[in-house]
């Protein structure tokens, strides 16, 4: 008798044990505040947002980009310039350094889709990451956007 009562506590102890590990491991909380860091980027009208992928704060964040994290894709008009998409990153005092003096077509790329220009930035505990790339054949330019931890 003595026995099974222990037996039951230790149960019913490890229940509660695992139970609180995994609403823990499996816990998600609210996206508003990436949300709310990527929509501080005032991007033009005319861009045609393609894919969008948030992934909010977790305990246990498995994602390459971490958590939380935000990731856009558009596709847009023209090729624009590395003043125009610093000046759309400084409206969220974001300060953009470039991997390359301007966003232009390099001939020496024999690849369909051509990277014109990446530019990286920090503010707080983030990154701030966007780069341009045009594919000839197609005639189109994709800008693709990412806040992702530090």
């Amino acid at each position: 008798m003595k026995v099974a009562k222990i037996v039951g506590i230790v149960v019913a102890v490890l229940a509660v044990v695992l139970i609180t590990a995994g609403l823990w491991i499996f816990w998600e909380g609210s996206p508003a505040e990436i949300l709310a860091k990527a929509n501080a980027i005032k991007v033009p009208s005319t861009w045609q947002l393609t894919s969008e992928t948030v992934v909010p704060p977790k305990h246990l964040c498995l994602e390459k980009t971490g958590c939380p994290a935000i990731e856009r894709r558009w596709k847009t008009d023209r090729i624009y310039t590395k003043d125009e998409l610093e000046k759309m990153f400084s409206t969220a005092s974001v300060s953009l350094d470039f991997s390359r003096e301007r966003c232009e077509l390099s001939k020496s790329d024999l690849s369909a889709t051509k990277l014109l220009c990446t530019g990286y930035g920090t503010k707080q505990n983030d990154r701030y990451i966007i780069s341009q790339d045009m594919n000839e054949k197609q005639s189109e330019v994709t800008i693709h956007f990412i806040i992702q931890p530090v």
